[in-house]
């Protein structure tokens, strides 16, 4: 998040109040805590002011753990953005994986194909009765069969990482939403604004 730049004596003041706030809510004051109450104190963000209000005026206690649940829904914007990143550097090593493995398996068949294409032309000169001719016409078939299985189970599970891949980007937009909108109304907020702005 990006602060006001307060001049000393008010940004003195609000450092005050915001360990006032924790020491009278019986809380640790560690840098995130301290960061929480910062702006709360401040009135930077309406979304914790709000949230941090509502809590108290319903009588619940101010524990570390909801500090520290606020931060990371309203303050730590990158927490989700990094946890779906990482899901997706995962996938997309995946994937590349598979299309790796993929092209090597293409590129093995094809020669394997390619070279008893040329063995049977190569035989085919030394063909004498029909009998043999059915034969060399029956292992051409069978490798154009074997191909067309391998190149099928192949597009399958192509198939099936891109449909994994659409439903890793439908999570990502999903994230990118949720970090545009104030979790208590479900309206847009602040840095959505600033964005459309």
């Amino acid at each position: 998040m990006k602060y006001k730049n307060f001049n000393p004596s008010k940004a003195h003041l609000i450092a005050k109040q915001a360990l006032e706030q924790i020491e009278r809510c019986v809380l640790p004051p560690t840098p995130l805590i301290f960061e929480l109450w910062y702006v709360y104190e401040s009135g930077q963000d309406t979304e914790i002011t709000r949230a941090i209000d509502i809590i108290v005026a319903s009588g619940h206690e101010m524990t570390e753990e909801r500090c520290v649940e606020l931060y990371n829904r309203h303050l730590n914007t990158s927490l989700e953005s990094q946890k779906a990143l990482a899901k997706a550097e995962g996938l997309v090593n995946d994937t590349l994986q598979t299309v790796t493995n993929a092209a090597s398996k293409v590129k093995n068949q094809t020669a394997s194909y390619s070279d008893n294409i040329i063995q049977a032309a190569t035989s085919s000169g030394k063909v004498k009765t029909g009998e043999d001719i059915n034969l060399v016409f029956e292992k051409v078939l069978e490798q154009a069969k074997k191909m067309i299985e391998e190149n099928k189970s192949l597009e399958k599970e192509l198939t099936h990482k891109s449909s994994i891949m659409l439903q890793m980007h439908q999570e990502m937009e999903n994230v990118r939403k949720e970090s545009m909108t104030d979790a208590l109304t479900a309206i847009a907020n602040r840095k959505l604004f600033d964005i459309e702005f």
